[in-house]
């Protein structure tokens, strides 16, 4: 009778001992299996991120273009306003007389003329825009250049340089004096007080 009872005992232990270690191998393969799954999800993710990574360099590649494009189109734009307050001076010369003529759309300020090797004389108004304004005698007529500085009512500064030719015409080059660099024509010095 203990013999039967035993029997059964046995036979539970040695099922439980052989499950166990079915179950040991079951413990390896589902290790190995996660293994190669998380290394499966890993390769994925690579792929997944290297595509993020270029959809992210393609995304900023575009807003620099558009960056761009609006930067030209501000500078398109301030352009355009410079143009629509832009005066051009220009050096004529009538009978005895040496003139500045406005041939921009806008008024010259500040406007003071001479020969280069000498301090400019500020001229009393401003000239207006398809304005003249007579700016000295015979002597400047016959300077060999003639510089012009002025400025825009945006407070951009103008400088014109009428070279002669031999011919008696002046060719005239205008150009912004932020283009100039040194060749700034020195400004004339205050005027003295009276007052004590």
């Amino acid at each position: 009778m203990l013999g039967a009872m035993v029997a059964p005992v046995t036979h539970a232990v040695q099922t439980l001992s052989v499950g166990w270690k079915e179950s040991e191998v079951w413990a390896e393969w589902a290790t190995a299996a996660g293994a190669v799954l998380a290394a499966i999800f890993a390769a994925w993710a690579v792929v997944r991120e290297g595509r993020l990574l270029k959809t992210a360099q393609e995304q900023v590649q575009v807003s620099q273009q558009q960056f761009e494009a609006m930067q030209e189109q501000t500078r398109i734009a301030q352009a355009q306003v410079e143009a629509s307050v832009r005066p051009v001076l220009v050096f004529l010369v009538k009978g005895q007389e040496s003139w500045l003529k406005n041939v921009g759309s806008g008024p010259a300020l500040n406007v003071r003329y001479g020969e280069p090797t000498q301090r400019l004389k500020p001229l009393p108004r401003p000239v207006e825009a398809a304005g003249e304004c007579p700016c000295g005698p015979l002597t400047i007529i016959s300077a060999q250049q003639v510089n012009v500085e002025y400025e825009s009512t945006d407070g951009t500064n103008y400088l014109t340089t009428a070279q002669r030719l031999p011919d008696g015409a002046y060719k005239h080059t205008v150009r912004r004096r932020d283009e100039l660099g040194a060749e700034r024509t020195p400004a004339p010095p205050p005027a003295a007080s009276s007052h004590p």
